[in-house]
């Protein structure tokens, strides 16, 4: 497929190897491939991920044009001072990016596991018994419950609903920043390690319940499944709208410039990335 030629004006100051300046029609050009990783145009910033690349039939150079500003760009990438510098801290960038994103299901599942225990905790009821011993002797020991009626005071109640919504906000964030991050993962993924990370709590609840309280562990569930159903509801919400929460945000807090680094929040449904300079009248 040909592309027909249209006039490329580029500053004076711009070096041959990133820009062809010429005045007169540029001939046409042989696309060959697109650009596959996220390169970002030096003369507006916009991301020329999918771009065509097409080869100059006079000087056998593969270059790409910016559909924004229609700045020129070598296809390959050139080293500079900046670059050499990046790939030197490549490695532990990459090893303090992964520890950040390891970090968010952990501390995801102990505030899951640190809200199921501070109820069952506000619902405990410490029972004194007296217990005889093989040589006749009385002792008395205190046995732990869970009241049944719990919550029934209003700072129970609210202690609980507030527990409840930073349930769902969990989900939400947990998941929304998964798909922010991981944009390569299909929905139903997103779910899955939803669900893999809401049984940790539950399950995590039995075992201390089993051990530490003289009542069946089935009776701690009643606010775990509760807890559980509000962060997988917002984590399916999240699957399908986290992207655009996200895009929304991008929008309201950054000027147009800043916005490069998240042009792939567009691309990757699909959609044309926003423009990267102030519209002029």
């Amino acid at each position: 497929m040909v592309q027909k030629p249209t006039e490329v004006m580029v500053p004076d100051d711009q070096s041959d190897s990133t820009a062809i300046r010429t005045t007169q029609a540029e001939a046409e050009w042989e696309f060959v491939a697109h650009v596959e990783v996220d390169r970002f145009c030096d003369q507006c910033g916009y991301n020329l991920y999918t771009a065509p690349v097409g080869k100059h039939p006079e000087l056998n150079l593969l270059l790409v044009r910016c559909p924004d500003c229609g700045h020129v760009h070598a296809a390959r990438d050139q080293a500079t001072a900046g670059s050499i510098w990046m790939k030197r801290f490549a490695v532990p960038l990459t090893i303090i990016w992964l520890a950040i994103l390891l970090s968010i299901p952990f501390l995801s599942v102990m505030a899951q596991i640190g809200m199921n225990i501070g109820t069952v905790e506000e619902a405990r009821i410490s029972e004194r018994q007296s217990i005889t011993r093989a040589d006749g002797s009385m002792t008395t020991t205190y046995v732990r419950t869970i009241d049944a009626n719990y919550p029934s005071d209003p700072e129970d109640k609210f202690l609980v609903g507030m527990f409840r919504t930073l349930s769902f906000l969990l989900g939400l964030v947990t998941t929304t920043i998964a798909m922010v991050v991981l944009p390569h993962w299909y929905r139903w993924a997103h779910i899955g390690v939803a669900l893999f990370l809401g049984i940790f709590a539950p399950v995590f609840l039995c075992i201390f319940i089993h051990y530490e309280y003289a009542t069946p562990w089935s009776e701690g569930l009643r606010f775990a499944y509760v807890y559980f159903a509000l962060f997988i509801t917002a984590s399916v919400i999240a699957a399908y709208l986290g992207r655009i929460f996200a895009r929304a945000l991008v929008r309201l807090a950054l000027p147009p410039k800043l916005r490069t680094p998240f042009t792939y929040l567009w691309t990757v449904d699909g959609k044309a990335a926003p423009p990267m300079k102030l519209a002029t009248s």
